[in-house]
């Protein structure tokens, strides 16, 4: 004697839409540094990178920005999924904390830069034109010039 049992599955795909959607926003690029101001870019790349031109030593502070602070940029964000829905929404809302993350990053790498730089002085010259030594710091421009944006 043989049974037969048909079983028939509803599949709600609703929730399933919503997830395929959520990481259509997942498959972008997030970008966070300088891009609007062509001398604020260049600032930022003599800084972070050096310039023996205009005898700036390098002070990486966009790599330190990353180093350091990055992965607690991630997981704030990874955490701000873990306790919601995963749908478009949240996972829009945990890229702008990210991309806000990182831009908060960049910005304290420049306020402390005297503190973990090995060039952590300015030019006795630059020190003069400015009135103070501060690395990274004169009118403030470059603190304020970090941007998020959004790629494809």
């Amino acid at each position: 004697m043989v049974a037969t049992v048909d079983v028939k599955f509803k599949v709600n795909n609703s929730g399933l839409n919503e997830v395929k959607k959520a990481c259509k926003v997942l498959n972008k690029k997030l970008q966070v540094g300088y891009f609007s101001n062509s001398f604020v870019v260049e600032k930022a790349a003599d800084n972070e990178f050096g310039s023996y031109e205009k005898d700036i030593p390098p002070r990486g502070f966009i790599q330190r920005a990353v180093d350091y602070y990055g992965k607690d940029s991630l997981e704030y964000a990874a955490e701000s999924l873990a306790f919601g829905d995963f749908n478009v929404r949240n996972v829009k809302e945990a890229f702008k904390t990210l991309g806000k993350g990182f831009k908060h990053a960049i910005e304290e790498s420049i306020e402390t830069v005297a503190e973990w730089s090995i060039y952590p002085h300015n030019s006795p010259a630059t020190i003069e034109m400015k009135g103070f030594d501060r690395p990274l710091i004169y009118t403030g421009e470059m603190h304020d010039s970090v941007e998020i944006r959004e790629a494809k």
